[in-house]
């Protein structure tokens, strides 16, 4: 996948790209990417939120 940008949020950095058709933002610790760079994305499903893209209201995360 290709990451289209990155936004710095202070401590942390989103990281945007598509993934079949479907936004996804990976927010990280760290600014490991640069600008349009190919990445490989490993999914923890542990640490996953998900937002609804109109009201980015937070609309789910896993169970503890």
């Amino acid at each position: 996948m290709i990451v289209q940008y990155h936004e710095d949020y202070g401590s942390r950095v989103g990281y945007y790209f598509t993934v079949n058709g479907t936004d996804v933002i990976s927010i990280m610790r760290d600014d490991i990417l640069q600008g349009r760079s190919q990445a490989y994305w490993k999914v923890d499903q542990h640490t996953l939120h998900f937002f609804d893209k109109a009201t980015e209201a937070n609309i789910g995360y896993p169970e503890e």
